[in-house]
């Protein structure tokens, strides 16, 4: 599944879909795959103009769980921007997560409206950690000045018992999908939202944890600082030279 800028020029990330799906060590299906230590990216096929979209405020922009299925919105023309799963919007950076600099294109102080669709069954209890997931991104939009309540995740129905995403969902609905889809539940990030005070609780502490983290890296001016690294080199029959950060500390026992 080849990756493109917001511009529509490829770029050198890519994720692989598994056929069949199989098992990693802790008993997670792995269905798709990507290079080792490549961050993610959002997925935008240049199937619209994402960079007009990125600018005007105006157009409401669709965040989709997925990449077939943001590729199901956008043969109907929706403004969709997908992501590979539900923490596929951040990167780690020295043990901190920070979102990824794809949402830097996009202008969302005062845009009118995000919708975020997840699979059917992030709204199930067992699959919690899914569902803040896309509450966290949610509440990153926010930050950047969507308009209040103007941020809202939408709640897919299992069918037949079985969980969904969205491109079985416009499928099982063809050409009423739309009026189907003015009828699901959509929840702002308030306290309408399911079991909104212990999730927002979560957020907080979550949020609250990357920050301190990053700010434990910064000094006073707000500059990043270096993690100190002492190491001793032996050489030339047992002598030795210490080095702090690359400079010599100790030949011996003399200091320098």
């Amino acid at each position: 599944i080849p990756y493109f800028d917001i511009n529509g020029e490829e770029l050198d990330f890519l994720r692989v879909k598994v056929f069949p799906s199989y098992k990693d060590k802790e008993g997670h299906a792995v269905k798709y795959l990507q290079p080792k230590n490549t961050k993610p990216h959002l997925y935008m096929p240049p199937l619209i103009d994402y960079s007009s979209i990125a600018k005007d405020i105006s157009t409401s922009i669709t965040i989709i769980e997925g990449e077939k299925k943001t590729l199901t919105a956008l043969q109907d023309r929706i403004s969709a921007l997908g992501i590979g799963g539900v923490w596929n919007w951040v990167k780690k950076i020295e043990g901190i997560s920070k979102p990824i600099k794809d949402f830097d294109f996009f202008k969302w102080d005062g845009r009118k409206e995000v919708l975020i669709i997840g699979d059917s069954d992030v709204w199930l209890k067992e699959k919690e950690q899914a569902l803040m997931g896309l509450y966290a991104l949610g509440k990153e939009l926010e930050s950047r000045g969507v308009r209040n309540q103007s941020v809202r995740l939408v709640e897919l129905p299992n069918l037949n018992s079985e969980k969904i995403g969205f491109d079985d969902f416009y499928m099982h609905y063809k050409r009423y999908w739309k009026v189907k889809f003015e009828e699901l539940t959509v929840y702002p990030l308030n306290d309408n939202f399911p079991d909104y005070m212990r999730i927002n609780q979560w957020y907080k502490k979550w949020n609250t944890k990357s920050k301190s983290t990053e700010q434990r890296k910064l000094n006073i001016n707000g500059k990043p600082t270096f993690e100190p690294l002492l190491e001793a080199r032996i050489f030339n029959e047992g002598k030795y030279l210490i080095f702090l950060n690359q400079q010599i500390l100790m030949y011996q026992d003399g200091w320098y």
